[in-house]
């Protein structure tokens, strides 16, 4: 298993919520369908971008041993 570590921080309490309601609902949904060249490169939708005020523009990848 991979894991895919990418870092957000929400501005205030109000944003935090915002943002987990778009991460639950649209984003982790739609990871499978996420592909690009770069696959270190962060996908950072609009919605997130409108609440977060400072994010990761790359990510992690680790294989979790089991």
């Amino acid at each position: 298993m991979i894991a895919r570590l990418w870092r957000g921080l929400a501005g205030s309490a109000a944003a935090a919520d915002a943002y987990q309601r778009h991460v639950t609902g649209s984003v982790f949904p739609e990871l499978k369908k996420i592909a690009g060249a770069d696959p270190e490169r962060a996908v950072v939708e609009p919605e997130a971008r409108a609440v977060l005020v400072e994010y990761d523009e790359r990510v992690r990848h680790y294989e979790v041993v089991q």
